[in-house]
């Protein structure tokens, strides 16, 4: 509950960024993306769908699962590059 987890992707320039945090249980989540250089690739998304982000910088990229509510949630992580 009002929390937040990383997880660090590396990938290239011009790569494709596959990104799903399912939910299971509890409130729905938030995230967004940051690029190596800090700046942002997605802000701020709610947790329905899958998105694909087509990458613009090589380095690791962030991505910040968030959990806003009081209340815990779970939820399944599913990230892809191709």
């Amino acid at each position: 509950p009002s929390a937040s987890m990383r997880f660090v992707l590396s990938a290239s320039e011009g790569q494709i960024l596959n990104t799903r945090v399912a939910h299971r249980n509890g409130p729905r989540l938030d995230y967004q993306i940051f690029n190596p250089d800090g700046s942002f690739l997605l802000l701020m998304i709610s947790t329905e769908g899958e998105n694909r982000r087509q990458i613009s910088e090589s380095g690791d990229h962030v991505i910040e699962v968030i959990n806003q509510a009081g209340a815990p949630a779970e939820h399944t992580v599913i990230f892809g590059i191709e």
